[in-house]
């Protein structure tokens, strides 16, 4: 049986991990894994997946693995974003801190109980 034939392997992202740097897409080198920086949406295609694990070694946080999809798969990942309420940038809620000026978000929800 060829590979990838019956039941497809390919990249998962774990929203509740990522934080939408896109360095797996930037390392993936068969197109598997695609993201779109302005919107953070991820485009999956494990028919593309060659399964070299790059992605996987490359995620810091331990968002992406490799699976086997079967029959259904996800072909695209939106990750949750806030709105930094310092200099206005949109970044992924899972950063903590806004990538442009390093608000931290979370650190003043904690300190006002907000």
């Amino acid at each position: 049986m060829e590979r990838g034939a019956a039941r497809p392997v390919g990249p998962r992202i774990d929203v509740e991990r990522c934080v939408g740097c896109g360095v797996c897409a930037g390392v993936c080198p068969s197109g598997a894994i695609e993201f779109d920086e302005e919107a953070f949406v991820f485009s999956l295609d494990p028919a593309k997946c060659m399964e070299c694990g790059l992605c996987v070694e490359a995620c810091d946080r331990g968002a992406v693995s490799l699976m086997d999809w079967g029959e259904l798969y996800v072909d695209h990942v939106f990750l949750e974003t806030e709105r930094c309420p310092n200099c206005g940038a949109v970044y992924p809620k899972n950063r903590g801190e806004c990538p442009v000026c390093g608000f931290a978000v979370r650190l003043i929800k904690e300190v006002y109980g907000l």
